[in-house]
């Protein structure tokens, strides 16, 4: 490729640096370029060539995907008309417009997560079981300048969720974002669960998130928009913990459901992601966090401290947003300080 170039060169080619710029953006990755450059081109060509080689338009894209195109800068340079940092940042993660239902959101982590996706821009349906603590999330999401409303769901029964994406598409008309974030735990050991406590907490959380998606999916599938859906796991997901039996074992099939779920709609503008929260105390946990477990989940967590609800919503954001997470689908992603980094 030098080669051919100095020959242009050599040849004085009138068109010799009309030709070395063009392969230049084709092939961004010809080394130096400088010497090949005849001395009698201007500064501002030579500048011209410099921004061309640091920061080269996309390469050929593959085929077109659904939903909004966001071009992103390279570098430092904003190529993206002069936006502003936090214009570029509301672009990339803002959520305008859409609707989304998070079911579970009269909870701690589902209403965090209400929260954060309201102040994205998005509209919130927080579903869940308490009226009281529905309306009272809507209403808080109100006062901050956001915009929510409450739905009544049973997640373990199909009819239910099935009402639920029926109110939502008959008052709004589409649903860009799901987050299945209801869930129970149960702290019996393990000789001692009863058929029904085990069957209560794999209906709560497995059973109503393979609902959540088999009713939902379809229903993005179908939208231009495509859209993203959000499901909870859990750190105990990933490694055995002690006294969370039947939890751990249905948030291990949350994943596992994730992955396949996210490949069956992938080519429907469809992507599916869980979230695994580390060890973040909220009513389902706080019955079995007494300070001996403490002192051993702090000795695992190399932050040494439990999570916040409101930091799960960054990672929240960027999986469901369609330009920050346009291409992320199937992954599990672990907000938990490290713990499941941890060996020693």
């Amino acid at each position: 490729m030098r080669t051919y170039f100095r020959r242009l060169a050599a040849a004085n080619r009138p068109d010799a640096f009309s030709v070395l710029f063009t392969e230049a953006v084709r092939f961004p990755l010809i080394p130096n370029p400088y010497p090949l450059i005849p001395a009698a081109q201007s500064a501002a060509l030579r500048s011209l060539f410099t921004e061309a080689v640091r920061f080269p338009p996309d390469p050929c894209r593959a085929a077109p995907r659904r939903g909004p195109t966001l071009h992103h800068p390279r570098g430092t340079r904003d190529y993206n008309n002069g936006l502003q940092s936090k214009e570029y940042l509301h672009q990339l993660f803002g959520l305008d417009g859409h609707v989304a239902v998070v079911i579970g959101g009269t909870g701690v982590l589902g209403g965090a997560l209400c929260e954060g996706i309201a102040q994205a821009g998005a509209h919130v349906v927080v579903a869940g079981r308490s009226e009281k603590r529905g309306r009272e999330r809507a209403a808080a999401i109100a006062a901050r300048g956001g915009s929510a409303e409450f739905a009544a769901v049973d997640v373990t029964r199909r009819e239910s969720m099935t009402a639920l994406k029926d109110a939502v598409l008959t008052g709004h008309g589409r649903v860009e974002m799901l987050v299945n974030c209801a869930g129970v735990n149960s702290a019996a050991p393990y000789a001692e669960i009863d058929d029904d406590d085990w069957q209560r907490v794999i209906d709560a959380n497995l059973r109503a998130t393979h609902l959540g998606c088999q009713i939902f999916a379809p229903v993005m599938a179908a939208q231009q928009q495509g859209g993203a859906i959000l499901n909870i796991g859990s750190v105990t997901a990933h490694l055995p913990l002690s006294r969370v039996f039947a939890y751990s074992a249905s948030k291990a099939a949350v994943n596992n459901l994730t992955k396949n779920v996210g490949r069956e709609y992938a080519k429907q503008g469809v992507r599916v992601n869980s979230l695994n929260p580390g060890f973040f105390p909220a009513e389902q946990n706080r019955k079995i966090l007494q300070p001996e477990r403490v002192r051993k989940i702090m000795e695992q967590t190399p932050m040494e401290r439990f999570g916040e609800p409101p930091e799960l919503v960054g990672a929240a954001l960027l999986l469901l947003s369609p330009n920050a997470g346009s291409f992320v689908s199937c992954s599990e992603v672990f907000v938990d300080g490290g713990f499941t980094g941890m060996r020693f």
